[in-house]
């Protein structure tokens, strides 16, 4: 348990791809060599090896850890692998499905998938008063908007795959 915990905290999000030892992993590193000092498991003694890396990388690093760059998808993974002579072992993931545009819920004043897939966007990206007031919507219309689509959603799943292929649009 002890392994996986330590190893779990050296991981890297793409924000910290700059920083050779994230401060999570140094606090994890410093506790399991603080409780694990009694402790004569293999397991535990293996753990705090890890823990005593991090320590050594993150206080004396005379080899820098590789500076990481963005992760990439499965399926650009797949393409780099094919393009170096690589064969992958089953299908491949199948395409997305094409977005089409439709009313979905008529009457609302969000009926069109697109409408309701571009209100999406700007509530993820600006305020959302401001996303709302675009659409002429405020607070109680728009619980009013999204119980109509959740409602449209649940009775129909492909909307839902149309909204997804929607937003993978760019």
């Amino acid at each position: 348990m002890k392994r996986a915990a330590i190893e779990a905290a050296r991981f890297r999000f793409s924000s910290e791809n700059a920083v050779s030892v994230t401060p999570r992993a140094r606090a994890a590193a410093a506790a399991l060599l603080a409780e694990a000092a009694p402790y004569r498991d293999r397991d535990v003694a293996i753990a705090r090896c890890t823990a005593m890396q991090i320590r050594e990388q993150a206080t004396f690093a005379r080899d820098p850890l590789p500076a990481l760059g963005d992760r990439m998808t499965r399926e650009a993974f797949y393409q780099e692998f094919r393009a170096r002579g690589g064969v992958v072992i089953g299908d491949s993931a199948p395409p997305p499905p094409p977005f089409k545009d439709r009313v979905v819920v008529p009457g609302n004043p969000i009926a069109r998938a697109s409408d309701y897939i571009a209100l999406l966007r700007d509530l993820a990206a600006i305020d959302p008063r401001e996303a709302l007031k675009q659409f002429d919507l405020d607070e109680a219309s728009y619980v009013e908007v999204a119980k109509s689509w959740t409602a449209a959603m649940e009775a129909d799943p492909t909307i839902a795959q149309t909204i997804a292929a929607g937003l993978a649009k760019r």
